[in-house]
């Protein structure tokens, strides 16, 4: 664990089942002194989506390439698990175009192993930390907006309603009234 100047820690949940990469992973966190973090690692998605039921984690630093999950397929079964925490995709590859599409699934952003110091880690965490919950906030405005339009819909259609219900007994009485006349 590092420890530094006082900030809420990071709980990062890194699913990777290559050993060179956690050590990596770890040594990496470890040349950060200003962010506390806790790190859990699981080596297979399924055993990292059980502990993602029981416990809630910060941001998941995700390799796609898993004994039990292979490239998109681990963030779609990841995001689907846990829609709420961001997700930093991990990979060998440097392929953009999976990069794009890995985002379109659901995380929020793409790092190739061997490309990244410390200072990119932790910036690309806190980054996808702080989109994640821009986009959480976007998504709840977005879903009272759709809630008001519906019940002022509804409103609207009853009103309508009573508007057409006005205007026939207005006929009618227009109608009675006529004959009166005549």
């Amino acid at each position: 664990m590092s420890q530094g100047m006082k900030s809420k820690a990071i709980s990062i949940l890194l699913i990777e089942d290559n050993p060179r990469d956690v050590a990596l992973f770890r040594e990496i966190l470890g040349e950060v002194n200003n962010v506390n973090f806790e790190l859990t690692h699981c080596n297979m998605l399924s055993s990292a989506l059980a502990l993602l039921s029981k416990e809630s984690f910060g941001i998941i630093l995700l390799d796609l390439s898993l004994p039990d999950g292979k490239g998109l397929d681990t963030v779609v079964r990841t995001h689907a698990a846990v829609p709420n925490v961001p997700i930093v995709v991990m990979s060998g590859l440097g392929d953009e175009e999976l990069a794009v599409r890995a985002l379109h699934e659901g995380a929020q952003d793409y790092l190739v192993k061997g490309q990244v110091d410390g200072n990119l880690l932790i910036r690309a965490m806190r980054y996808a930390i702080e989109r994640k919950k821009a986009e959480d906030a976007l998504q709840k405005a977005h879903d009272k907006l759709e809630l008001h339009v519906k019940e002022r819909t509804e409103d609207l259609v009853e009103a309508n309603r009573q508007l057409l219900l006005e205007i026939e007994e207005r006929k009618k009485a227009e109608e009675s009234l006529r004959e009166a006349l005549n």
